[in-house]
C-alpha cells in the first residue's frame, strides 16, 4: 500500500501544479495523459483515488470548473472527472469475460430508462438551443453510467478494502483543513499562493459563524469505510486508526455547523453501536478516548474552541425546529422560503415533474432534497428513488438476518442500510444527494457504497 500512496500523492501534487502553477494547454495535456494512462492501467484503486479527489475537492483545490480539459476550441471545457467515466465504459467494453451485475440491475434498468424520458420531457417543454445547455444535460447525465461500471471493475473484495483504505489520510486531510482555515481565516489552497475567492473564508472574516466544509464526498464515504472495516475485521492493528477516522470526519461536520450532518452522522453512530456493534463497552470506550485527545487537541487553538461554540449553538437550533420554529431562530430558511417556491412550481406537474427542461434549471434548489426530486422528476421519479433505495437497504438487511450472531460480515452487511439512513437524513435536511443525475463528487461515491453493497451481498450469498 505504501507504493499506491505514493503514486496517488504523486499524481495528486502534480495535478495541483499543472492546474494552478502552469499555462492553462499545460493542464489539459497533463489531464489528457492521466486518462490515456488510465486506459491502460489495471489499478482501478489509485485511479478512482485520484479522479475522486479532484472531483470532491482537496484542501480548497479542484473547485467547480478548474480541474478541466479544453479539447475543442469554442466548446465548454469538459471536467476531468467526464472523461474518467467515458473511460469506465471502455473499460467495461474491453474486459475479459462477464462481470457479475448487481442485485439490483432491473431496478436500475427501470431508473435509466426514465432518466430518457425525462430528458425528451425537458427538449418537449423548452431547452434553451445554446450548445452549452445541450452539454450542460450531457454533463449531468454521464455520472449515472457509474452504477453500471463500477460494479464490473471493481471485481475483488480487496480492491475494495484499499480504495478504503487509500481514503484514510483524506479523511485526516479534510479535518486539518477545516481547522486551518478556522485557524487562520484562510483555506490551505489559498495559503500556498492559489487566490480563489470562497464563500466560506470571506463569511469567516465577516465574523460570522465558519460554514466551510471540505471534501464532503471523501468525509462521507471514508466515514462508512471506516464503520464498516472496524465491523468486519475488528481484531485487525488498523481498528485504532479507523476509530481516529470516524472521529475525524464526526469533528469535520461539526466544525463546519452543519446541522444535517451531525444530525445524520450522529443517527449512523447510534445506530450501529446498537445494532451493529452490539454496544461493546470497551469499544465505545475506545471511541469516547481517540475522540477525547482529538478534541483537547484542536481545543487547545483559540479560533477552533471559539468554532466549537458557534457550531454548538447553531447545531442546537435543532430544538427550535421541534418546537415549531421552521426558521430555527432565523438560522433557516429552506422550509418558509426555498420549499414552497420549488413546491409551488411541482404542482404544476406533479406526476413527471419538469425534467431537463429551463424551468427546472430555474426553479431547481438543491438545498430541499426531497422537493427537488419532486419537481425534477415528479411523483413516478419519486417513487422510483424510494424503490430503488428501499429494495438495496431490504435485501441487506435480510441477508444479514440469515447470518450467525457472530458473523461479522453479516453485521457488516446491515451497516449499509443504518448508513444509507443516515445519508438520506443529510439529502433531506442539508443538501441534495439522491437524484436522477450526477455530479461527480456525489456521484462517484455513491457508486462505490452501490457498488460494494451488492458486492458483499453477492459474497455472503456465495460463502456466508
Amino acid at each position: 500500500m505504501a507504493l499506491k500512496f505514493a503514486k496517488l500523492a504523486s499524481l495528486i501534487i502534480v495535478a495541483i501544479v499543472a492546474t494552478y502553477f502552469g499555462p492553462k494547454a499545460l493542464s489539459s495535456l497533463f489531464y489528457i495523459g492521466v486518462v490515456i494512462a488510465y486506459l491502460y492501467s489495471k489499478d482501478e484503486v489509485i485511479w478512482f483515488t485520484f479522479f475522486f479527489v479532484i472531483s470532491d475537492g482537496f484542501l480548497g483545490f479542484f473547485n467547480n470548473y478548474e480541474a478541466v480539459v479544453s479539447i475543442i476550441p469554442g466548446l465548454p471545457e469538459v471536467e476531468v472527472g467526464h472523461l474518467y467515466v467515458v473511460g469506465t465504459i471502455f473499460k467495461v467494453r474491453n474486459a475479459e469475460g462477464k462481470a457479475q451485475g448487481t442485485f439490483f440491475d432491473r431496478l436500475l434498468l427501470a431508473m435509466a430508462a426514465y432518466v430518457i424520458f425525462l430528458i425528451l420531457q425537458g427538449y418537449a417543454i423548452g431547452v434553451t438551443p445554446e450548445i452549452r445547455a445541450h452539454f450542460r444535460i450531457l454533463k449531468f447525465v454521464l455520472p449515472l453510467v457509474l452504477f453500471y461500471t463500477i460494479p464490473r471493475i471493481f471485481t475483488s473484495r480487496q480492491m475494495y478494502r484499499e480504495t478504503f483504505e487509500l481514503f484514510i489520510p483524506f479523511a485526516f486531510l479534510a479535518l486539518f483543513a477545516q481547522v486551518f482555515t478556522v485557524a487562520t481565516g484562510l483555506a490551505p489552497s489559498q495559503f500556498a499562493g492559489v487566490r480563489q475567492d470562497l464563500w466560506f473564508t470571506d463569511v469567516y472574516e465577516r465574523g460570522q459563524t465558519y460554514r466551510g466544509f471540505y471534501s464532503t464526498g471523501m468525509v462521507l464515504i471514508s466515514f462508512f469505510g471506516a464503520l464498516y472495516y472496524s465491523t468486519v475485521d475488528p481484531t485487525s492493528r488498523k481498528r485504532v486508526l479507523y476509530l481516529a477516522v470516524i472521529v475525524a470526519n464526526f469533528l469535520s461536520a461539526f466544525l463546519s455547523a452543519t446541522r444535517g450532518w451531525v444530525l445524520g452522522f450522529t443517527v449512523i453512530l447510534l445506530l450501529h453501536s446498537v445494532f451493529v456493534a452490539g454496544l461493546k463497552v470497551h469499544r465505545i470506550a475506545l471511541v469516547a478516548v481517540v475522540g477525547t485527545v482529538l478534541m483537547f487537541g484542536l481545543l487547545q487553538v483559540p479560533a477552533v474552541q471559539k468554532q466549537f461554540s458557534g457550531a454548538a449553538d447553531r447545531i442546537l437550533t435543532i430544538g427550535l425546529l421541534a418546537k415549531g420554529d421552521v426558521t430555527a431562530g432565523g438560522t433557516l430558511e429552506r422550509l418558509d422560503r426555498r420549499a414552497p417556491r420549488v413546491i409551488n412550481k411541482w404542482k404544476a406537474s406533479p406526476l413527471t415533474g419538469w425534467g431537463f427542461s429551463d424551468d427546472f434549471k430555474a426553479y431547481g434548489d438543491s438545498h430541499v432534497g426531497n422537493h427537488n426530486v419532486l419537481l425534477h422528476s415528479g411523483i413516478i421519479g419519486a417513487v422510483l428513488m424510494v424503490l430503488f433505495l428501499g429494495f438495496f437497504s431490504w435485501t441487506l438487511m435480510m441477508r444479514s438476518m440469515t447470518s450467525n450472531i457472530g458473523d461479522p460480515n453479516g453485521r457488516g452487511l446491515l451497516l449499509f442500510p443504518i448508513f444509507l439512513l443516515g445519508w438520506f437524513m443529510i439529502h433531506s435536511s442539508s443538501g441534495q444527494q439522491f437524484m436522477f443525475y450526477g455530479e461527480l463528487g456525489v456521484t462517484l461515491p455513491q457508486a462505490l457504497f452501490f457498488s460494494f453493497g451488492s458486492f458483499c451481498y453477492w459474497d455472503h450469498l456465495k460463502n456466508g
